[in-house]
């Protein structure tokens, strides 16, 4: 009797998951630097920061997937590669995945028991950031809508 249940349940999984990876999203820019990234409707926002710098969101499930977006000026003139250094969690295990370009990085990896991924957009002027958690032992539920948002992200325009 418990191995119909286990095989329900996992199919129940990987149908909301399903749900989730490919429901329709909103976009969300912000007004202050104008960051901009998909937000698929199975993310709740949380209360938006004071300076209005950017937003958080949160799956419905809780903790297990969290992406922030937001953006700051670049006061201390930040490299890409410095930037980079300081985007990696000091706590992180392993990293998984480092691209560098001209203008932005890609990092991403397992700090604790949770992925981390973060890509940033250095310029002169800003720094805009997409930041995205969640449990690693959910890799493989979250990869294709994670690949998703990377691409929907798009840098600071003021």
């Amino acid at each position: 009797m418990a191995r119909p249940i286990a095989v329900l349940v996992a199919l129940v999984s990987l149908s909301a998951t399903a749900v989730f990876a490919e429901s329709r999203a909103s976009r969300y820019c912000n007004e202050r630097f104008g960051q901009c990234v998909d937000v698929p409707a199975g993310l709740a926002a949380a209360p938006a920061p004071v300076n209005g710098d950017g937003a958080s969101f949160r799956g419905l499930d809780g903790d297990a997937f969290t992406m922030t977006v937001s953006a700051r000026h670049n006061v201390r003139a930040e490299t890409v590669a410095a930037a980079m250094v300081d985007a990696t969690p000091p706590d992180a295990t392993r990293i998984a995945y480092r691209r560098k370009a001209t203008n932005w990085f890609v990092i991403s990896g397992v700090a604790g028991d949770r992925v981390f991924y973060v890509k940033q957009f250095v310029t002169p002027k800003s720094i805009s950031t997409l930041r995205i958690e969640y449990p690693a032992l959910q890799a493989d539920r979250y990869r294709a809508l994670v690949n998703r948002l990377s691409r929907s992200f798009s840098p600071a325009t003021r």
